[in-house]
């Protein structure tokens, strides 16, 4: 104990010695006496009398902060009694002394020594970068605060001002308040951040230290909020505020770099470590997930693609090629933008969607010469041969590389060469092979360009080069009367056997496989006969009645018996004209415009009376074909000068002949008259220009009802008799199958022959709706030839119809 106290003596005496001892009596006697006094005096005085005078404690410092007197304080003040404190021996609890020690003795609370460190801890007195601050607010620098420096606010110790000795009072300064080492003072980082305008272009080590503070500090919303606009990260285009950045993901960053403009962490800047912060990047703002990505290359997608570069088309072929296999996928959005927007360059020139594009491979080489069709410009001038490195890319974004795949492109891109000899077999038949396919699609119909093509002349037959239409394909059928070289078959020898298999597809553009249908051809190539050809169909066997001459050619007129039943049975050709057929006539009689004949049609009362007169009875009257003096206008004069028609000067007697015993009378059904019928009558003559009432309509009709329907087996004969205007009167008589007296309110009717043939058939329908239409409208004649062709073409249906009707239930 004695060297104790004689250790304190001989400090004592060194602090009085020293002007630095008079600075910590200023402390202490400024805290103890709040009063103020001119504080040399006070030095003096405590020299001479050790009076404690009264002055601020600040006043105290700043008069005493030269560098060399905080300095010596520290050297030989605080220090020393550190040492002081350091080396005395201490009485445990239990009474026991104890001369060595680890650490260093704390002042005891209370105690001056207290009173005079806290007393000094927050007054500004020591020199930091920002000026003098406290020692509270002071740090002393080391390299742990190098990069926290970048970016928050620390008051540095003035290293300048003190020089680097001060860095060998970290002890002493630590107990007066002075910061020593960082020792993750996150929050103190973040209590004194930098404006965001001072945290622009940081290193990397900056930035990772930030990261590192989100880290400690957790989920902080003020950190992260401040720092959302500040660009502070290295991105490949220079700093970027973290919204505007991607985080480089080696799995998928190759999105983003298919296109310019995508600003992604440069992980070369930035380092490895980076990849650890993935989820502390995410709350600054940086995108870091593929689906964030993907959204956004897709949107560039839409709006660049038709203007992608070859550099630009291969790169995202290579992404693709690197994301298969991955868990990243394409939203839908997306792989619809990639099918149906035009963006990959054909050999057209053009840029085409990729399902309208063909990936050029040596199952397309034999498409060549017949079609122009829309291959990837795989040229050196654009995607060259890497292209088809990325053959199963291109495929799943739809571009064709099979044939079956493409043959809607190749009926679009059908070109036939304007010299048929380059056209080979091998060009030919994968051509059948797609219309195989196409006629086997649902809802296909083929483009208008291929019908235009495909009926060029391009296929060999055994006469040269022909349209499909004019061309045969030779099988047994024709064997049996004639060899290939009789007409223009499909040359097998050129196109080998297998042309048969495809029968089905050259029928479908046009090639004549039916007997019946080649007839023509045959004939042609034959030049059998010098005369015109006609189709089965426009022929006809028999033409008893002379009336088919224009529309069909009657066969019995140039061939044997034998060889009609060879037509007859090998190609079809009817025996006599069907019902078409002599709809067809009467069309072809109602449009000639001409006049028609006794022997073409029904009787006229012009030709009865001619055959009763031997004196002419009618003026001449021009044809209709002369416009400059119509008959309408020539009827007009006629009219004029006294000229009576035919039809207001006639007077008939019908039924005049017929015996009351041979007539038996009959359902009206047996004429057709049904409620369906008296629904055509009414319906005709309710039209607005027959100007009759409903009352009068249905007057008219009754008057039809109420006739007494009578069948003879013979023909009605008629009398005519026509007054002259010399006085004269010239009688006529006829005979028809059906006629109306309207005095005695009778329909008589010669009894119908189904069985008679269809001349017979549609001569009696004609004079039926001849005969209703004047006796219904016989005070409206205007409308009695409208009327007539309506009850006419009525019947006929009727008529058509009852046979099937007929064969269909022969018991009824």
């Amino acid at each position: 104990m004695e060297d104790f106290h004689q250790d304190v003596k001989n400090l004592s005496a060194e602090l009085y010695a020293k002007d630095v001892h008079y600075f910590t009596e200023l402390v202490q006697n400024a805290e103890e006496h709040r009063g103020f006094s001119n504080p040399t005096n006070s030095i003096k005085e405590k020299q001479k009398d050790q009076l404690y005078l009264n002055f601020n404690r600040q006043e105290a410092i700043w008069r005493f902060s030269r560098r060399d007197t905080v300095m010596e304080w520290l050297q030989d003040h605080v220090k020393e009694v550190a040492i002081l404190c350091d080396s005395p021996p201490l009485v445990n609890n239990y009474g026991n002394l104890n001369r060595q020690r680890k650490g260093v003795l704390v002042p005891a609370k209370g105690s001056k020594w207290d009173n005079f460190i806290n007393s000094i801890k927050d007054k500004r007195w020591l020199r930091t970068c920002c000026g003098d601050r406290s020692p509270a607010e002071s740090v002393l620098f080391d390299e742990e605060w190098k990069t926290a420096s970048q970016i928050s606010i620390i008051l540095f110790i003035d290293q300048g001002y003190f020089g680097k000795e001060i860095h060998s009072f970290r002890v002493e300064l630590k107990p007066i308040g002075v910061v020593i080492g960082f020792n993750d003072r996150y929050q103190f980082i973040f209590d004194n951040l930098k404006s965001p305008s001072c945290l622009t272009s940081l290193t990397a080590e900056a930035v990772l230290f930030i990261l590192e503070c989100i880290h400690h500090l957790g989920s902080s919303t003020k950190l992260t909020q401040a720092l959302r606009g500040v660009k502070f990260f290295e991105m490949n285009l220079g700093y970027k505020p973290p919204g505007e950045c991607f985080f480089f993901d080696p799995q998928w960053v190759c999105i983003l770099q298919v296109f310019e403009g995508f600003a992604f962490i440069d992980h070369d800047f930035h380092g490895s470590s980076i990849f650890s912060y993935r989820n502390k990047l995410k709350e600054t703002g940086v995108k870091v997930d593929f689906e964030e990505a993907v959204k956004e290359f897709a949107n560039r997608f839409k709006q660049e693609a038709s203007s992608m570069t070859k550099e630009i088309v291969l790169s995202f072929l290579s992404c693709c090629r690197k994301l298969k296999n991955t868990p990243n996928l394409f939203p839908s959005d997306l792989t619809k933008s990639i099918r149906d927007l035009k963006w990959l360059q054909t050999r057209h020139g053009n840029k085409r969607s990729p399902r309208d594009c063909i990936l050029f491979g040596p199952d397309w080489q034999s498409f060549f010469p017949i079609t122009d069709l829309p291959f990837i410009d795989d040229s050196d001038n654009y995607y060259g041969k890497d292209v088809h490195e990325y053959k199963e890319e291109l495929k799943n974004m739809g571009v064709v590389v099979e044939f079956e795949d493409g043959v809607k492109l190749v009926a679009d891109g059908l070109l036939i060469p304007s010299d048929p000899t380059s056209i080979t077999p091998v060009n030919v038949l994968p051509i059948l092979e797609g219309i195989q396919i196409l006629w086997q699609a649902r809802n296909y119909s083929f483009p208008n360009s291929f019908s235009k093509e495909i009926s060029k002349k391009w296929l060999k037959t055994t006469d040269g080069y022909r349209p499909p239409d004019k061309g045969l394909l030779f099988d047994s059928s024709w064997g049996s009367y004639l060899q290939q070289t009789d007409g223009p078959f499909i040359d097998e020898d050129f196109y080998g056997s297998n042309i048969t298999s495809y029968k089905v597809e050259l029928k479908k553009i046009g090639v004549i496989l039916d007997v019946k249908e080649g007839c023509s051809l045959i004939a042609s190539h034959l030049d059998v006969h010098n005369e015109e050809w006609f189709s089965f169909k426009k022929c006809v066997l028999h033409d008893e009645n002379g009336l088919f001459s224009s529309q069909l050619k009657v066969l019995d007129k140039y061939f044997e018996p034998d060889l009609l039943d060879f037509f007859s049975n090998a190609i079809d050709v009817g025996s006599y004209s069907l019902v078409d057929d002599y709809f067809n006539l009467w069309k072809v009689w109602e449009s000639s415009g001409q006049p028609l004949s006794h022997a073409d049609c029904d009787l006229q009362l012009k030709d009865i009376f001619q055959q009763f007169s031997s004196q002419p009875l009618f003026v001449w009257c021009p044809q209709p074909s002369m416009p400059s003096l119509p008959p309408t206008k020539l009827l007009e004069i006629y009219r004029k000068i006294g000229v009576h028609t035919i039809s207001e000067s006639v007077q008939k007697e019908e039924s005049s002949s017929v015996h009351v015993a041979k007539l038996n009378q009959v359902n009206p059904k047996e004429f057709f008259i049904t409620k369906g019928l008296v629904m055509l009558f009414l319906g005709f003559l309710a039209n607005p220009v027959m100007k009759m009432e409903a009352k009068s309509r249905h007057e008219t009709i009754q008057r039809l009802l109420n006739v007494t329907f009578l069948e003879t087996v013979e023909p009605i004969t008629v009398n005519y008799s026509l007054s002259l205007s010399s006085g004269e009167i010239v009688n006529a008589r006829s005979s028809q199958i059906i006629g109306w007296d309207r005095k005695a309110s009778k329909f008589f009717a010669k009894k119908l022959n189904r069985s008679s043939g269809y001349k017979n058939l549609i001569e009696y329908a004609i004079h039926f709706s001849e005969a209703i239409s004047e006796g219904l409208l016989w005070e409206n004649s205007d409308h009695v030839g409208a009327f007539s062709e309506l009850i006419k073409s009525k019947n006929l249906q009727i008529i058509e119809d009852e046979e099937f009707l007929l064969s269909a239930f022969p018991s009824d």
